[in-house]
């Protein structure tokens, strides 16, 4: 049984509350307003249980908030950052087109401003947050202000469970290789940043990217290990472009969705 907190109410979500049923019972962990629901008794309740919410977020995979007055882009990044440990994501290394900043604001993007997802297994399907990137957040944070008219919801999978179901010959291949995710040229690298070709080289060196190919048809290739077991996990954060967080399933939930990536 989970630990109780002082204010709040924690509670599992109900059966008629799961829009798709599952043998999943657990995740996420709701916190729910009781009395106090505005934003300065959030924001003292984060800040002084985090080790707490941290831990229950490693247990149960998400962490709901739910029935608190967060009203603002602003409330959003506020509430998020007042966890200490926690460190904004600002820019994640050649992200998707469409992830883009709320307004001004430097740790609150768009989940996407070019495509409309919903509805569909598509745009990926189940995957974890930047899986092609170097930039891989351990933690995800979610805020929708408005719910969709046309309904939907955020699909969270726990793959620490996924993996345990996996055979023992699968788990050994995906525990042993590194696979390939994505792949980008240096031209392509050097004008979304606005620098030479010879300077993304020599970024690329530095962090152990593997680069192919000669002239104008070179690439850099980004390949992963599928799986960070429990004592791997304290890492190199100079070689992040070998990092995946396939075996990390923190996320927190707020109530189309802005998000806030946590290293």
């Amino acid at each position: 049984m989970h630990k109780e907190y002082h204010g709040v109410v924690t509670r599992f979500l109900r059966q008629d509350e799961r829009l798709i049923q599952s043998e999943e019972n657990e995740m996420p962990l709701v916190i729910e307003a009781n009395g106090s629901s505005d934003f300065g008794f959030l924001q003292q309740f984060l800040a002084s249980n985090s080790q707490q919410i941290l831990d229950d977020m490693a247990r149960y995979g998400a962490v709901l908030l739910r029935g608190f007055n967060i009203e603002t882009d602003e409330q959003f990044e506020r509430i998020i950052l007042s966890i200490p440990e926690f460190r904004g994501i600002s820019e994640a290394f050649m992200s998707e087109n469409g992830r883009d900043h709320v307004n001004n604001f430097k740790y609150v993007l768009h989940t996407n401003t070019v495509y409309k997802t919903g509805g569909t297994l598509y745009l990926g399907g189940f995957h974890t947050e930047n899986y092609y990137s170097t930039d891989v957040p351990s933690y995800l944070c979610f805020c929708c202000f408005q719910p969709s008219e046309l309904g939907g919801e955020t699909g969270l999978i726990d793959t620490q469970k996924i993996y345990n179901h996996l055979h023992d010959g699968l788990k050994q291949k995906l525990e042993k290789n590194s696979f390939f995710v994505c792949k980008w040229t240096i031209a392509e690298i050097a004008d979304r940043y606005q620098i030479t070709n010879d300077a993304v080289n020599k970024i690329c060196d530095h962090f152990k990217l593997p680069v192919i190919g000669e002239g104008e048809d070179q690439f850099v290739l980004m390949y992963k290990p599928s799986v960070l077991l429990p004592w791997r996990l304290k890492v190199d954060y100079s070689h992040a472009a070998y990092l995946v967080s396939f075996f990390l399933k923190k996320f927190i939930i707020l109530n189309s969705l802005n998000c806030i990536l946590v290293r």
